[in-house]
C-alpha cells in the first residue's frame, strides 16, 4: 500500500471542510449585512433597536404597542444568539471527530502538518469571530481558508 492514501484521505476532509467552511461564511456574511440593504436582518447587536425602529415606522406603533413589542424581539435576539452557540458547538464537535479519525490514519510526521493545517484555522476563526463581534481587526483572506479545529482534550 502506498503513501499516499493517508493523503488522499486528508485531503478530501480537507476538501469537505473547506466547502462547509466556504458555506457557512456565506451564511455569516448574509446574516451580519448592514441592515440597511432591503431585506436583510441587521447584525445581531442591532437587531431590537433596529427591528423595533423599523416596525414603528412601518406599521405605525403607539408607545404602548412598542413597549409590549420590545420584550418579543428581545427574547428572539437572544433566541438567535442561543442558536448561533448551538451550531458553533455542533460543528467544533464534528470537526474534532474528524481531527481524532484522521489522525488515527496519519504518520507521525502528517499528524504533525494536520495540527498546523488545524493552528492556522483557529487562527482564522478567532480572527473572524472578533470581527463578527466588532472588536478585531478584518477577517483574513480567502487564500487562508484550510485547516482543522484543535484535538479532542482528554476527559
Amino acid at each position: 500500500m502506498s503513501m499516499d492514501k493517508p493523503w488522499k484521505v486528508v485531503l478530501a476532509f480537507a476538501g469537505i471542510f473547506l466547502a462547509g467552511a466556504l458555506a457557512g461564511g456565506m451564511m455569516m456574511l448574509r446574516i451580519d449585512r448592514p441592515p440597511r440593504m432591503p431585506g436583510r436582518m441587521p447584525p445581531p447587536r442591532e437587531f431590537v433597536p433596529e427591528m423595533l425602529q423599523r416596525m414603528s415606522r412601518e406599521l405605525e406603533l403607539t408607545a404602548e404597542q412598542q413597549a409590549r413589542i420590545q420584550p418579543i424581539l428581545q427574547r428572539t435576539q437572544q433566541d438567535f444568539q442561543e442558536l448561533r452557540r448551538d451550531h458553533v458547538r455542533d460543528v467544533t464537535a464534528m470537526m474534532e471527530r474528524m481531527h481524532a479519525d484522521v489522525s488515527a490514519v496519519l504518520t507521525p510526521a502528517q499528524r504533525v502538518k494536520l495540527e498546523e493545517m488545524r493552528q492556522a484555522l483557529q487562527s482564522r476563526a478567532d480572527r473572524v469571530r472578533r470581527t463578527f463581534l466588532g472588536d478585531g481587526p478584518p477577517p483574513p483572506p480567502p487564500e487562508e481558508m484550510g485547516g482543522f479545529p484543535p484535538p479532542p482534550q482528554p476527559h
